[in-house]
């Protein structure tokens, strides 16, 4: 990466790390007011942060909204099934021992 390179994402990476620094601890207030449930907080504030600081965008317009919702639905999918295997796990676990006896 060349001098010029590095100029202008300075500036870039100042404005995702002040957007983080405001909307993460709005958002997990929000959410121990609202949801108080843990782990649904701690969830969605790891996702906000990633969303604004991890993740690196390419193009703009229609294109980084795009991409930015692909993200959101997936991280959403991969909550709903694990909300659902904890329900079915200990279905699971006692049909299990029950089938053992």
């Amino acid at each position: 990466m060349n001098a010029p390179d590095r100029k202008l994402r300075q500036p870039a990476a100042l404005a995702r790390a002040i957007r983080a620094a405001i909307v993460v601890p709005a958002l997990f207030a929000l959410g121990v007011a609202a949801l108080k449930e843990p782990a649904v907080i701690g969830f969605s504030v790891f996702g906000t942060f990633a969303h604004l600081v991890m993740v690196r965008y390419d193009g703009v317009g229609r294109k980084r909204s795009m991409r930015a919702a692909m993200l959101t639905v997936l991280g959403s999918r991969s909550a709903h099934y694990r909300r659902l295997a904890r329900r079915a796990y200990p279905q699971c676990v006692r049909k299990r021992l029950e089938s053992e006896q």
